[in-house]
């Protein structure tokens, strides 16, 4: 953004012809336009110290339980495999 230097009023672009010009829209002062790169801001990092971390606590009986049902599981895709096989 440019300001004008008689009044300190914004500089408009206005494309005329094959030129991009600022003009003033209080007094109506013109300048050439001059293509200024973006600034852009860096992206924050996050450090992995900052980052929580999470910790699975199992007890005996959920490990056991667990193992329980893997079994079952076992076994029922076993049945299922006879079943679809004798079919």
């Amino acid at each position: 953004m440019e300001f004008c230097n008689k009044c300190g009023g914004v500089m408009i672009p206005e494309k005329r012809k094959t030129q991009v010009v600022l003009v003033c829209k209080n007094c109506g002062n013109t300048k050439k336009a001059v293509k200024q790169p973006r600034k852009t801001k860096p992206k924050k990092q996050v450090s992995t110290s900052k980052r929580s971390k999470e910790i699975a606590v199992t007890s005996p009986e959920e490990v056991k339980t667990r193992e329980d049902e893997k079994l079952l599981l076992e076994e029922l895709y076993k049945d299922s495999l006879e079943y679809f096989e004798s079919s």
